[in-house]
């Protein structure tokens, strides 16, 4: 049982066929889903697992021997638990944290792919907390406009 590997694919998740990362997303958001009503529990979590990739991502690099490997979904789970926190509640603003993160995260706009070159674990986790921003502010943009 290598526990780095099953933290990093965050229990597997990364190893499912086709676009890890959207599965990720999913996983979050259930995981949102189950919490979102224990405000201590919801916190403590994003920052547990915000914490545990920071200090696994390294060396599931090494383990992986790929830098930032597709494999590797704890940041994706971290970044958008933390998104998910901020948003109002509602179908509609899941709906579009889901589709801005995902955009955002893959096309990976300026300065994303950028920080997505930092050493180690930073870069891993730090691309998708600015993905997760970036998605944060459009939701707001929207929010104050149409609601």
């Amino acid at each position: 049982m290598d526990t780095v590997k099953i933290l990093a694919t965050f229990f597997g998740i990364g190893y499912l066929p086709y676009f890890p990362g959207t599965w990720a997303s999913i996983a979050a958001l259930c995981i949102y889903l189950l919490v979102r009503n224990n405000s201590i529990v919801y916190i403590a979590l994003s920052i547990v697992v915000f914490l545990a990739g920071l200090l696994i991502g390294r060396k599931a690099e090494d383990k992986f021997a790929v830098k930032d490997s597709c494999l590797i979904v704890i940041d994706e789970i971290a970044a958008f638990l933390i998104l998910l926190g901020l948003i109002p509640r509602g179908i509609i603003f899941l709906f579009f944290a889901f589709l801005f993160f995902r955009i955002f995260d893959i096309i990976k706009p300026y300065p994303i792919k950028k920080i997505e070159n930092f050493p180690g674990s930073w870069g891993i986790m730090l691309d998708d907390v600015v993905a997760a921003f970036y998605a944060f502010w459009v939701i707001w943009i929207i929010k104050n406009i149409f609601y």
